[in-house]
């Protein structure tokens, strides 16, 4: 009898596959797991649970799916938006916001089906929202209850290229409400709110230059620097050119304004109108928004019509990088991008010069759609192909339309997710939606260093089979990013690439689901979104979840608890799903406020102790068994460990080999715990739990345990001996360490 302690000190590689079983010859084998269920790996190498989530709100429909979207106006000042069918609400520093009585609450034109596509942009107090089926919006934030959400106002643009046609635009006047008359059907239906720019048909200005000391009359027009300008009294000109450029805009061109001439600005060789209305393929009625040139109602070629519009689709995609708020990917031009003026983030006027709006495509051999923007030292782009960048062609200048150049710099492709910035890396989820890629710059790429893109599931690829369909990255406390899956389970991912740590791990939500349609049950909670927003100490993680309960579909919106910290007392312990936490000064037997889970059965902790299950009667409450002060109740949830299959080392090859094996004992090392359960699997487990002798101090939480032990261990003989470690009472858990003793015939 051969007899050897494998000590499993970290568990850093997190769950793999099951194909990888067998290879005990890698380093990730050391430190994997077989099974990780609602335990969350540590970047230090431990593993503790995962924390209950806290409820805070229905859900604004049951029969509906909601979408979070974090709103981050600083580190103190942040929301979680719940974004259901065409509605959107609130939430802040662990509660919804309420004005009025009620929820606050604003109207929005995204149904269910087009809410998990909204993409944005934010700028302090107002977030910018697109999504390819509706004109952007702007939602502003002036005050914790005072919201307002209203269509982008664009100016000048984003338009198509210009016309290189023979086809004729004519307009019926040059401002006000008109008509345009095309030669050649030119419209659809769907163009009204469209915009129409007319330049002049020569493409210069045919006005005379400004000149210094002239005689001017009444109604003159002069042209200066690319503008047209027009007195309305006249007069002798002084010596300051007419040079603003706002239109309408009134300055005089003496020194002091004393004498000279006033010139209105009427417009720069350009001008355009929104359609109003549509008559048929060659006729439309338009209100004028810049005074159209003299050519526009003479008739012209110059002309280009908005790249947006309900029949061609609005942006997908969008980002703010360099001062320049982008766009892109819109159903009719995939593969475009539309960059704003500096600083003018609605502006898009058209030109070659650093003062203008940036229009590219990317020069891909075929038609790719972009996923994603994301700002860092340059402007990434994921398509359903490749990932791209785009920057200057000169590395100490900005981004001007004459110098942007968009290149590839990996080739998987994207899905239909925001992208994730992390330290000095970019994470996206890969076309298909089961795999997780960093981008990253590597020296050691090539001659002169180069983009890679590994894979951060391969080892486990087989947790995101079912498709990852939203995601958001918890900074605080221990850098996890978290992805709700399409069968509505959770992956966590403990992320800290500076330290080579990669670790996922599944979580499945307490309670149950029952389709009406089909009746099948699913035995867990169906996360279906996720948001993190800045919080104190840890980041808040925000979810909704659907359940069924009491014979009914029920939606929340949730709040994972913190972390159990280093100086929580077992009081504050929070390890149950969709529950709430409660104290009063005097003692009691009857808890209320459970409404949302009635008929449901209930773990509970009381003044840190374990109660036994409770079920939530029609009331919504229910009763204990002795008084309690503090009171933590909700749904259960298991966390599961199963180690690897432990290899015994031999000597008759360079490689381990799998013997006929039966673990006899278990050690272990805890941190700040109470105990657990242990066996060879779920069915066959012995416990441990920490009691002071005596059973302690009387009206107090036992103390937690910190130190390690050790158990004989039910194990049988097997060719794959592994070990199964289970906690699924609402009690902290931090497992440091394994050692099992194991036993295997020579």
């Amino acid at each position: 009898m051969a007899v050897f302690r494998p000590l499993l000190r970290s568990f850093v590689a997190g769950q793999l596959a099951a194909l990888l079983l067998g290879r005990t010859d890698i380093e990730a084998y050391e430190y994997g797991a077989a099974v990780l269920q609602n335990l969350v790996v540590l970047p230090l190498g431990p593993l503790t649970r995962r924390p209950g989530t806290e409820f805070i709100a229905l859900c604004a429909d049951a029969e509906r799916r909601s979408w979070l979207i974090a709103f981050r106006r600083s580190r103190d000042q942040a929301y979680t938006l719940e974004f259901g069918h065409q509605t959107l609400r609130f939430f802040s520093a662990g509660v919804q916001v309420a004005s009025g009585g009620g929820p606050l609450e604003l109207a929005t034109p995204w149904t269910e089906a087009q809410t998990p596509y909204l993409r944005w942009a934010q700028s302090a107090d107002v977030m910018r929202l697109v999504e390819e089926q509706t004109t952007p919006r702007k939602l502003t934030r002036t005050s914790h209850t005072a919201w307002s959400l209203a269509e982008v106002e664009f100016v000048d643009g984003p338009w198509l290229d210009l016309n290189t046609g023979e086809t004729v635009l004519t307009a019926s006047a040059v401002s006000g409400s008109i008509t345009i008359a095309a030669d050649a059907d030119s419209f659809v239906a769907g163009d009204v709110g469209r915009l129409v720019r007319f330049e002049e048909a020569s493409g210069r200005l045919p006005y005379d230059l400004w000149e210094t000391g002239k005689s001017y009359g009444a109604n003159d027009t002069v042209r200066w620097d690319g503008r047209v300008y027009q007195t309305a009294a006249g007069g002798t000109a002084g010596s300051l050119a007419p040079e603003h450029d706002r239109r309408g805009e009134t300055q005089n061109d003496h020194i002091d304004g004393s004498s000279g001439v006033d010139w209105t600005l009427l417009h720069d060789g350009t001008g355009y109108a929104a359609i109003t209305g549509f008559t048929d393929a060659q006729n439309v009625a338009a209100d004028v928004v810049w005074r159209l040139p003299a050519s526009a109602a003479a008739g012209t070629q110059r002309w280009r019509l908005g790249a947006w519009s309900s029949a061609r689709g609005y942006p997908a995609a969008t980002s703010f990088h360099e001062g320049r708020w982008f766009l892109a990917s819109s159903p009719e031009e995939p593969d475009r991008l539309w960059g704003s003026k500096s600083f003018e983030f609605e502006v898009f006027t058209p030109g070659g010069d650093g003062n203008h709006a940036i229009v590219r495509s990317l020069n891909a051999a075929e038609v790719e759609t972009i996923r994603w923007l994301l700002s860092r030292e340059q402007l990434f782009i994921g398509t359903d192909a490749e990932e791209w960048r785009l920057r200057s062609t000169q590395l100490d200048e900005g981004l001007t339309p004459d110098n942007a150049n968009a290149r590839p710099a990996t080739a998987y492709g994207s899905a239909p997710l925001p992208a994730l910035k992390i330290g000095n890396a970019v994470l996206f989820v890969e076309e298909g939606g089961r795999r997780v890629r960093e981008l990253v710059f590597n020296l050691t790429e090539g001659e002169t260093g180069g983009f890679t893109a590994n894979d951060l599931l391969l080892r486990s690829y087989d947790l995101g089979n079912a498709g990852i369909v939203d995601w958001a990255f918890q900074r605080k406390p221990w850098s996890v990013v978290w992805m709700v899956l399409a069968d509505g389970g959770l992956l966590s991912l403990t992320y800290e690439r500076n330290q080579n740590v990669s670790a996922p791990a599944r979580h499945l939500v307490g309670g149950s689901f029952t389709d009406p349609a089909s009746g099948q049950v699913t035995a867990h909670g169906i996360v279906e979104s996720i948001a993190v927003i800045p919080g104190d100490p840890d980041d808040e993680v925000w979810l909704t979840v659907k359940r069924t309960v009491n014979g009914a579909s029920l939606r929340t919106v949730e709040k994972l608890a913190d972390f159990f910290a280093d100086d929580a007392a077992l009081t504050a312990a929070f390890f149950v799903d969709c529950g709430l936490t409660g104290t009063v000064a005097v003692a009691t037997t009857r808890w209320e406020g459970f409404g949302h889970l009635i008929g449901e059965t209930l773990k509970v902790l009381a003044d840190g102790a374990v109660h036994p299950a409770v079920t939530v009667d029609a009331a919504g409450g229910f009763d204990l068994q002795q008084p309690a002060n503090t009171v933590t109740a909700g749904l259960g949830f298991a966390s599961i460990y199963r180690s690897l299959p432990l290899a015994f080392p031999v000597e008759d090859g360079p490689e381990r080999m799998m013997l006929k094996t039966r673990i006899a004992r278990l050690g272990w090392r805890l941190y700040r715990s109470l105990g657990l359960r242990f066996g060879r699997d779920v069915a066959h487990l012995d416990e441990k739990y920490y009691r002071p002798p005596g059973g302690g101090q009387m009206d107090a939480p036992p103390p937690l345990f910190t130190g390690s032990d050790e158990q004989a261990f039910a194990g049988v003989s097997s060719r794959d001996p592994d070990l199964t470690v289970y906690l699924d009472d609402p009690l902290p858990l931090t497992l440091t360490a394994l050692g099992p003793l194991a036993e295997t015939p020579r």
